[in-house]
């Protein structure tokens, strides 16, 4: 199968492996994921023992005491385990594909191999996605995916699988790009309130991105029921800062901060960021692309001006506007007259909305949704707000 992530591969003339860079123990020590021997087929029926370590974005083959010797780029190769019969027993391994090359690698047994794809998982892409789940229903459809509840046949747990058509979607390179951005950051975040990425999929028509499964309300929907009270919204959006403020401090920005990106816990003001489909994982650069989702994103954006993390807070106050109020302050029935109050960004407090709320609460509003993203506050500075303090 020709993979629609060999595109973003470069050409080597080395073939599968290349020499190790400067960077390789550095990379070793500090993003080691497995560590074992394998063994290389060499010839018909003979087999070279050698050490090996995944790293979070490459293979290894190690000296004995851990010296790397030679590497593979395995971010987006394909792994396919096997079985081969022979005789009166059974040899066990994966195979890696890589853009016109592939490498065969041997496990001593059934359990080693379990546990390299368990590893492989975490770093390269599977496939045969229908023997490891079942998908149950459709629970939701946006304009470039759709997400499928399904069951997992090794531990019978529910997981969410973002689906991703290869002839429609995926047929342009910008497409496949912003996709794998979205799948290595997944793949380099680890907080209990953002979405988990498992692991990867592809078929002859689709990628698959297999995420827990949070539940099947969102923010927007509990909102829909009834507003926030002001300590409610208080502890929510304390959390909420916090966990922006974490995303940050890791060089990555979301761009697409809204209610329906936020998966509510049932019963609970607990939640789960969802959605990197627009993230950017440096915010060193200043950026000038325009994203995000009509009535929540940043003035500077739409002003075609350069941004950074920034985007994210503004886009947060617009999000602490609705719990409180349960109103946006730029909807309009038509999309281009939202996006014209976006830009315009003037935000008023009309009284039927916003009687009985605190002037403290309005402040903090006001000061995440400041239209200069020099002086509006960051998340860090958001979290010492006396009206967060006060909760």
């Amino acid at each position: 199968m020709e993979s629609v992530f060999f595109g973003l591969e470069t050409s080597t003339e080395n073939g599968f492996w290349e020499k190790p860079t400067k960077e390789a123990k550095s990379d070793i020590r500090k993003a080691s994921i497995m560590e074992s021997y394998l063994y290389l087929p060499v010839a018909s029926n003979e087999f070279e023992k050698a050490k090996f370590i995944l790293t979070a974005s490459k293979l290894y083959l190690v000296s004995s005491i851990g010296r790397p010797k030679k590497y593979s780029e395995a971010s987006f190769k394909l792994a396919e385990p096997f079985i081969e019969a022979k005789e009166n027993h059974e040899r066990f391994g994966f195979r890696l594909y890589g853009k016109g090359v592939h490498q065969d690698f041997y496990t001593k047994n059934a359990e080693v191999l379990d546990e390299w794809i368990e590893a492989l998982a975490k770093v390269c892409i599977l496939q045969d996605i229908e023997n490891d789940y079942k998908f149950e229903k459709e629970i939701g459809c946006g304009y470039t995916s759709t997400v499928y509840l399904a069951t997992s046949f090794y531990d019978s747990s529910s997981v969410a699988i973002k689906t991703f058509s290869k002839h429609n979607t995926l047929q342009k390179l910008e497409k496949i790009k912003s996709l794998s951005q979205e799948i290595l950051t997944l793949r380099q975040l680890n907080h209990s309130r953002i979405v988990k990425l498992q692991r990867v999929y592809e078929s002859e028509e689709f990628v698959y991105l297999v995420t827990e499964f949070i539940s099947s309300e969102d923010c927007f929907s509990r909102i829909e029921k009834a507003s926030f009270t002001e300590p409610q919204a208080a502890c929510f959006i304390k959390s909420f800062l916090s966990t922006l403020s974490w995303l940050h401090s890791k060089g990555i920005i979301h761009r697409d901060i809204k209610p329906e990106n936020i998966m509510m816990k049932p019963n609970s003001l607990d939640f789960t960021l969802i959605d990197f489909g627009f993230s950017s994982r440096n915010i060193t650069k200043d950026w000038f692309i325009r994203c995000g989702s009509a009535g929540y994103i940043a003035p500077e954006i739409l002003r075609n001006q350069l941004y950074d993390s920034q985007v994210d807070i503004f886009s947060t106050g617009i999000v602490l506007y609705k719990l409180l109020s349960g109103s946006n302050p730029f909807y309009h029935e038509s999309s281009k007259e939202m996006l014209r109050l976006n830009s315009k960004c003037k935000i008023d407090f009309p009284r039927e909305n916003w009687k009985g709320i605190s002037k403290l609460a309005i402040d903090l509003v006001k000061q995440l949704t400041d239209t200069d993203p020099q002086t509006r506050l960051t998340a860090s500075q958001a979290l010492k707000h006396p009206w967060l303090k006060k909760y």
